[in-house]
């Protein structure tokens, strides 16, 4: 998500879009339920890798448009995990996750 200001002072958000690899995964670190929400062009996989790049767990996704995903991690044991989004049109680099 990105604010921006203009010279009347007036803000404005913006979400993540196509041509951006960014994407958001809230609350970090995490007990539970992650949320990643990123602007999807069509299907795509978030996956949840641990530091040796093993995958634990994968989610599927079909919809385009912007995308809101909450993830029950609750079963992970504590520590550091990356989130990477990847799909026909859609890489987004890794993200760390600190799992409590």
């Amino acid at each position: 998500m990105k604010i921006t200001e203009d010279n009347n002072n007036l803000s404005s958000v913006s979400k993540p879009n196509s041509s951006s690899d960014d994407f958001l995964v809230y609350p970090n670190p995490v007990s539970s339920n992650l949320w990643v929400e990123f602007h999807c062009t069509g299907p795509s996989v978030i996956f949840i890798k641990d530091l040796l790049d093993n995958i634990i767990e994968e989610v599927s996704v079909k919809e385009k448009g912007i995308v809101q995903r909450s993830i029950n991690i609750k079963h992970l044991d504590a520590g550091v995990y990356f989130i990477t989004i990847e799909g026909e049109n859609n890489y987004k680099k890794p993200k760390a996750v600190i799992k409590l």
